[in-house]
């Protein structure tokens, strides 16, 4: 009986130990592919040996690229990123300055990222692009950039959010995912969210149009407005705080604001509500 006690008691121990040494080998592991690339390596059954490294993403990196541009009287900003917040408030009435940050998790992606900057006459071109975008994640480049208030903006955005302040000149934006905010407006706006909602206030001018396919949108225009609006909403009610001359209906209002002769307003959300509101 001690014999089998005694034996019973070697097995556990030894489980205890092969236990405990996976635990540790799988900690190791983690650690190793927190701080430092994997290596795997191996002799095949007829002799040749292979091997391969995989870099570990490790903790997210950053770095920040400037550049300010000299523009005349008709400033132009033009911006295609891959991914990223975006702000673009009024400035100096004669440059546009031009702040990038590029984070990625891994000194490898962070290299990969190229974030362009040219200027041609009064245009300014920003581009962000990433090679390894299927394989990687995490990564995006955040631009915060400043323009004459009288600057025409076109904007391209894949992934993330875009806030435009006090920029007075026609705006066309689109974002594939990701909300689109507008403040101090007055000109034409055409917009465009993916998946995101729209937020815009101001004073609209000539034609504007607002296009959500999954998020709301809200309008804000002074109380003394004068447009015509073509709203409408598929799965979400369309609201008016302004009185409109015209055809409301739950889910569509048409008609005119005022005398209508400033601009023409037209707003589509496909899963949301369009709200028009006093500013």
């Amino acid at each position: 009986m001690e014999t089998k006690s005694n034996t019973k008691t070697m097995w556990i121990f030894v489980a205890l130990v092969a236990v405990l040494g996976v635990i540790g080998c799988c900690a190791l592991a983690a650690v190793g592919a927190i701080t430092v690339p994997a290596i795997a390596r191996g002799v095949r059954s007829d002799g040749l040996s292979w091997w391969f490294e995989v870099e570990s993403p490790g903790q997210e990196m950053t770095e920040r690229v400037e550049q300010t541009f000299e523009v005349g009287s008709a400033p132009k900003l033009e911006i295609n990123s891959f991914a990223g917040a975006t702000t673009i408030r009024a400035g100096d009435d004669d440059t546009i300055r031009v702040v990038a940050t590029k984070h990625a998790k891994g000194s490898r992606n962070l290299d990969a990222i190229v974030v362009e900057m040219t200027e041609e006459g009064d245009r300014v071109v920003v581009r962000t692009s990433h090679p390894l975008l299927n394989n990687a994640s995490n990564l995006r480049v955040d631009l915060e950039i400043t323009v004459p208030a009288d600057t025409d903006l076109d904007v391209k955005l894949g992934a993330g959010s875009v806030q435009v302040r006090d920029v007075l000149g026609a705006q066309q934006i689109e974002a594939g995912a990701g909300g689109i905010e507008i403040r101090g407006a007055a000109g034409p706006v055409s917009t465009k969210a993916g998946a995101g909602g729209i937020d815009y206030a101001g004073r609209p001018a000539g034609v504007c149009s607002f296009q959500a396919g999954a998020g709301g949108i809200v309008l804000r225009l002074p109380a003394d407005a004068n447009v015509t609006v073509d709203l409408s909403a598929g799965l979400g009610g369309v609201n008016s705080a302004l009185p409109v001359d015209g055809t409301v209906t739950r889910r569509s209002v048409r008609g005119t604001i005022g005398t209508g002769d400033e601009a023409s307003l037209t707003a589509t959300a496909g899963i949301g509500g369009v709200d028009l509101v006093r500013q």
